[in-house]
């Protein structure tokens, strides 16, 4: 069978359908879980609170109100906060985040527990939505976005993979015609240091210093704020949490099955955790330099932002299902950019497979320890590529031969 056949299988109508069927079976699956814990002292048939990761938020806000920043770093302290939210709970949920993040969260913990969920989650779902009709005026686009099963999982979560989202993507779209706000909006990234290693490098090599700039004296601007809200105590425990968070990652402690990075597709596989490291660094320079080249060279900017995505992505051996929130960016503009223009053969059921990816990968890693979302991450990398080699070459075959005038419109 060849990729133009697979592609033939995701047709607009079966897009619109099944989204429409998601986007049914989450709210259904949402009202029906909400029931079951209101019933359960606000915990799930597998003994995890309400809000899940959010409940680590909420402490840590609580933590930073009491005066106690760096405590958010504390098991014993952190727990605490969390059973004082969910009384029932007996999970504890670490914190990593660097202070920056403190000032994001700030405001949870001055209303109740719920309250601050449901906020958290209406104005960072909110601004995703915003992402999706800066990429696509569609009117389905909406539709496809609350289908797309890392929002569901995101909103399950309680995590942030909207705000980074909206952040991130909405920096990037804005390159051309705001590049001062652009900037802006990518300094505040910099809660999330693992996802802007890659920025400053495609900044740079598109010379777009204004946005550079504006980020830099953005992320310096948040890290100062937060050092003069909470002092130094907190900054020092975050660097010294980065050996704890290494260690919980190559022991398993956090479910690997929800971690979508070539180290833990390999480790899960029984690769040595060095050659496992080596491996994911090499694919995520290996991406990173086929970026730079890419952000580079000719071509629609469109493509290269979707291609940064999934790039970014790949840099870290740290990320989550929830992060997938991400892949809205690329599937969107790619989709977008085939309403007019063609794409690569392969496209559509990549696309697919990225989209459905979120809810078919994590549960076929639970079951069988095998992860494939890097793989999935990896072809949406190619057909990206491969659909910016066309629209160059397209480039190439309609501009005129150098001497010759380009024909007249006029008369």
């Amino acid at each position: 069978m060849r990729l133009q056949d697979l592609d033939r299988l995701v047709s607009a109508e079966r897009v619109r359908n099944y989204s429409l069927l998601l986007v049914v079976g989450f709210v259904v699956a949402v009202v029906a879980w909400l029931v079951y814990m209101a019933g359960n002292d606000w915990l799930d048939p597998f003994g995890m609170p309400l809000g899940y990761d959010f409940i680590t938020f909420y402490a840590a806000s609580d933590l930073a109100r009491m005066g106690d920043p760096a405590g958010a770093f504390d098991y014993y302290k952190i727990y605490a906060r969390e059973v004082a939210a969910v009384p029932a709970n007996t999970s504890i949920f670490l914190w990593h985040y660097p202070p920056p993040f403190n000032l994001v969260i700030a405001p949870l913990a001055f209303v109740p527990y719920p309250v601050a969920l449901t906020g958290w989650l209406a104005i960072t779902l909110g601004l995703y939505l915003l992402l999706v009709r800066k990429i696509s005026d569609h009117r389905h686009a909406l539709l496809i976005a609350l289908a797309f099963p890392a929002t569901f999982v995101n909103l399950m979560h309680g995590q942030n993979g909207f705000l980074n989202a909206a952040l991130l993507g909405g920096g990037l779209l804005l390159l051309d015609k705001r590049p001062w706000l652009a900037g802006v909006l990518i300094g505040l990234m910099v809660y999330k240091p693992h996802f802007g290693v890659l920025l400053p490098l495609l900044l740079a090599v598109q010379g777009r210093w204004k946005t550079f700039a504006s980020a830099s004296v953005t992320a310096v601007a948040v890290c100062a704020i937060a050092y003069v809200a909470y002092g130094l105590e907190p900054w020092l425990a975050f660097f010294a949490n980065f050996d704890r968070v290494s260690l919980i990652l190559e022991r398993g402690f956090l479910p690997w099955s929800k971690i979508p990075s070539v180290f833990v597709m390999l480790a899960s596989l029984g690769i040595p955790m060095k050659a496992a490291y080596a491996a994911h660094a090499a694919v995520a320079a290996g991406l990173a330099l086929a970026t730079l080249i890419a952000w580079r060279g000719p071509g629609p900017q469109s493509l290269k932002v979707a291609l940064a995505i999934p790039a970014i992505l790949a840099v870290s051996p740290y990320c989550f299902d929830y992060d997938l929130v991400l892949l809205a960016l690329p599937i969107g503009l790619l989709a977008d950019y085939g309403r007019t223009s063609p794409l690569a053969p392969g496209a559509r059921i990549a696309m697919a497979a990225a989209f459905l990816g979120p809810l078919i990968f994590p549960t076929l890693a639970y079951q069988t320890h095998v992860q494939l979302m890097p793989v999935s991450n990896l072809l949406l990398y190619a057909v990206i590529w491969r659909t910016l080699a066309l629209a160059r070459r397209a480039d190439v075959a309609v501009a005129p031969a150098p001497g010759v005038a380009s024909p007249s419109l006029a008369g």
